[in-house]
């Protein structure tokens, strides 16, 4: 993987003491609620909220930078909060190994994944 150590450092700055705090297994474990919550329309909770708003900060930090960060994404002006969770997710579940890294990296290296520009 590309070094993204600018990316990852504006993503940090995004993030709150909590959810940089938080157990490495508990943006997972949020974001996997959220999703149900999205699915059958259910209440939000606090921890929905944790999950999205990390999401949602790293989102619109690579959508207002992303050309001017030292690793190029091409993530789409058109992406939605609710796919970016499902990303981290995916990612998440494919990359257990990630688990110890801070959120705001897991959304960036799960976004890297997704949207990172080929060629």
């Amino acid at each position: 993987m590309k070094s993204w150590s600018g990316a990852i450092a504006l993503a940090a700055a995004l993030a709150n003491g909590s959810a940089m705090a938080s157990d490495r297994n508990g943006l997972l474990l949020q974001c996997q609620a959220l999703i149900r919550s999205m699915d059958e329309q259910g209440p939000a909770t606090y921890t929905d909220g944790q999950c999205l708003g990390v999401v949602q900060g790293v989102t619109d930090m690579l959508l207002l930078y992303q050309d001017q960060l030292p690793q190029k994404f091409c993530v789409p002006q058109n992406v939605t909060y609710g796919q970016g969770v499902r990303i981290v997710v995916k990612y998440i579940q494919d990359h257990p190994s990630v688990l110890n890294n801070k959120d705001t990296v897991l959304v960036l290296a799960a976004y890297a994944d997704a949207y990172g520009c080929k060629g």
